[in-house]
């Protein structure tokens, strides 16, 4: 098909994984592409994001009727304890360009620090506490970096007519994931 995509995993620092990654054109047509991570973690009490500040804005929801746009502040999108049981959600920021955010197990005392570079420009975040597949209740949460304000290349094509990979071209990324422990003063601190 003439497009190309590569992947390099390294570990930079002893809790540090940096991911690198690339999309190369060799065809001769435009090509429109996205990216997302899906990095599932738990999710139960005591868990909390911390956020880039943005406009979150919701694509799916089942169960409890969420907000269909909040901020970074809001209480459902950061704590675990503030997610309606039986519900889940999923909300895509605008722009946030390279950014990161933190994902906070206070009762283990970790975090979970994530960080990308450009293209990658938003955050998209998967909840589910017990409505996913109701026959066999899961709770986990999603953070999903992602080159595109939406799940749906073609949706994202239509509505905001972002700029395709030329011919001959290639763009590169990095994503890093570092864990580290909490303070006792309940911020977070990287290793």
């Amino acid at each position: 098909m003439g497009w190309f995509f590569d992947k390099c995993l390294k570990f930079v620092q002893p809790y540090t994984l940096e991911i690198t990654y690339g999309v190369e054109n060799r065809s001769q047509y435009p090509l429109y592409w996205l990216y997302c991570a899906h990095i599932l973690c738990h999710y139960r009490p005591g868990i909390e994001l911390h956020l880039p500040s943005a406009c979150y804005r919701r694509d799916e929801t089942i169960g409890q009727p969420l907000p269909e746009l909040c901020t970074e502040q809001a209480r459902f999108l950061r704590r675990f304890e503030e997610f309606p049981d039986q519900s889940a959600a999923f909300y895509v920021s605008d722009f946030v360009g390279s950014a990161g955010c933190a994902y906070i197990d206070r009762a283990a005392r970790k975090v979970l620090y994530l960080r990308w570079s450009l293209p990658v420009a938003y955050l998209a975040i998967w909840y589910n506490r017990n409505a996913w597949m109701p026959n066999q209740p899961l709770t986990h949460i999603g953070l999903e970096p992602t080159t595109a304000g939406s799940q749906d290349l073609a949706q994202w094509v239509r509505t905001a007519d972002p700029e395709p990979l030329a011919p001959g071209h290639r763009v590169a990324w990095t994503l890093t994931l570092s864990a580290g422990d909490l303070k006792s003063d309940d911020t977070p601190s990287e290793t």
